[in-house]
């Protein structure tokens, strides 16, 4: 009889690292609120009318808000832990 070929269990090479998928969610959240806030084409513009009729008026800050919260996504939770300085708030006083 012939020896059956083992099969080697694949460890995970499917599944993307956790900070991976925290740069493509971020940059596609950068990349809609840049189509909604621009009106680019159909979804832009249906985007924006959702949005004003959510927010208001403050539309535009919602927009602000998101493309802000990818970008400290994307680069480690702000500029102060990139560039290795010290927190303000840790040292505040009072």
């Amino acid at each position: 009889m012939a020896k059956a070929k083992k099969k080697k269990a694949q460890k995970g090479k499917g599944i993307l690292e956790p900070d991976v998928m925290v740069y493509i969610y971020s940059l596609a959240a950068i990349a809609v609120s840049l189509i909604g806030c621009l009106q680019i084409g159909f979804a832009g513009s249906l985007l924006t009318s959702l949005l004003q009729y959510l927010c208001g008026t403050l539309y535009g800050v919602v927009y602000a808000e998101i493309m802000e919260a990818a970008a400290r996504a994307v680069s480690g939770g702000g500029c102060f832990v990139r560039y290795g300085l010290d927190d303000p708030r840790v040292h505040s006083i009072g």
